[in-house]
């Protein structure tokens, strides 16, 4: 995973999103859910007060994390969705005001994840031993 040095510093990390737009989140101490203005750009999800705030008040780096929706008690789809990340032990939560708007984000969410991902061929590989096979005498 790679995370610059300082992002929460950084404007330009959050000046060209691909989505924008206001969430609820619970708080990590107070459970209560929190109006936030969310933006999505690469790989970061920065999280501020509100609109037109210049500095953000933390940001998840979302480069290998699962984005799930989470049903409503009923099993109807919810409005709520979860970040969670192989690198930290909390689970994000978030609440959108419908569930088209949840699945506007999750989308968004998982289509930067998928983009973070490269997986490339191998680089100077050399074939520096050869192995034979005899029927009768097994590899040599």
């Amino acid at each position: 995973m790679s995370v610059p040095a300082n992002p929460l510093k950084n404007k330009e990390l959050w000046s060209d999103p691909q989505k924008v737009g206001y969430l609820k989140k619970m708080g990590a101490v107070n459970k209560a859910m929190k109006k936030r203005w969310l933006i999505l750009q690469g790989t970061n999800f920065f999280y501020f007060r509100k609109k037109g705030d210049t500095k953000p008040v933390n940001y998840i780096p979302i480069e290998e994390c699962q984005v799930e929706s989470v049903p409503e008690a009923d099993g109807s789809p919810g409005c709520i969705f979860t970040i969670r990340s192989p690198y930290f032990d909390r689970v994000f939560r978030f609440k959108a005001e419908s569930v088209d708007m949840r699945r506007q984000w999750v989308d968004a969410l998982d289509a930067a994840i998928d983009s973070s991902v490269t997986v490339s061929a191998p680089v100077d590989l050399q074939h520096t031993h050869h192995v034979s096979f005899d029927p009768d005498e097994g590899y040599q």
